[in-house]
């Protein structure tokens, strides 16, 4: 069957289009799935003053830091109970961390994650494991002692908390594109509140 060159372009352009909706319509069908399925956090600070710097934490950025004066808390609720078998934090960082367990109303420390100095951590992500693995944390609480004398603190750049189970490193956005189209659930991620 013989079609006419503008109504073969025209019927090549209307595939194309076509084809790209679709792939746009899995994609969005595949991340309105995923970003269903993470866990919504809560911060709140120990003092009101410190609403915006406590967000450097989990900006996803090494280059900002949160560096408290003071002895601070910080208590993460998420929105629904969450594993947590690890926490990562990237660089050193002039303070000792201590985090808690809130379990019926009462703050507990976690055993393994008690009076932990950063200041002896290498610049790379460090990983601390929970021991034992919490299994169902409504919320934590970070305790931070600042440890350095004045003008020789170094803030903390970025904390992480991570789930057991499978982990997918992902590089780049075509890196999640491909494990997407292969049927792969991302699941360490984070959506903020």
């Amino acid at each position: 069957m013989f079609f006419p060159r503008k109504f073969r372009k025209l019927f090549s352009l209307l595939a194309l289009l076509l084809w790209v909706h679709l792939d746009a319509c899995m994609m969005y069908a595949a991340t309105s799935q995923r970003a269903n399925s993470l866990a919504a956090i809560k911060l709140t600070p120990s003092s009101s003053s410190e609403n915006r710097e406590v967000g450097k934490l989990f900006d996803r950025n090494t280059e900002t830091a949160y560096d408290p004066a003071v002895p601070a808390f910080i208590d993460i609720s998420f929105d629904s109970p969450q594993s947590i078998s690890e926490i990562r934090i990237y660089g050193p960082a002039s303070y000792l961390l201590t985090v808690q367990e809130q379990v019926n109303g009462q703050w507990f420390a976690v055993e393994s994650l008690t009076d932990v100095d950063l200041s002896i951590q290498e610049e790379q992500w460090q990983s601390y494991a929970c021991e034992p693995a919490l299994e169902a944390a409504d919320a934590l609480r970070l305790q931070l002692v600042p440890t350095a004398e004045a003008g020789n603190e170094q803030g903390i750049r970025e904390i992480e908390f991570w789930s057991p189970g499978q982990h997918e490193p992902v590089r780049s956005g075509m890196e999640l594109h491909s494990l997407l189209d292969q049927g792969v659930t991302v699941e360490q991620s984070r959506q903020y509140q």
